[in-house]
């Protein structure tokens, strides 16, 4: 994905900071990841339609350079509650 194409923006709703990616002209486009990704998955799927389409890629709330608002539950967040990575002794 050529950097010079695309540009980043953050946008908050609420309590909410979401990063996104933007690029290209046109009809848009909307690519959204799933989980445990983030926007950089679509990156070369972006490269082959920002010549004719406007891109937008978010990372979705508590994902990548997004985050979500205090005391709200990610997938991330549940994740690492049910499986810690360290034990206590």
């Amino acid at each position: 994905m050529n950097s010079a194409e695309f540009h980043r923006e953050r946008v908050i709703i609420g309590d909410a900071e979401y990063h996104i990616t933007i690029g290209g002209q046109g009809d848009p486009v909307l690519l959204l990841h799933g989980f445990p990704q983030t926007s950089l998955c679509w990156e070369q799927v972006a490269a082959q339609l920002v010549a004719e389409h406007c891109i937008v890629m978010p990372d979705l709330r508590g994902y990548g350079e997004s985050r979500a608002p205090a005391g709200v539950i990610t997938a991330r967040g549940t994740a690492s509650a049910r499986w810690p990575t360290s034990s206590s002794s």
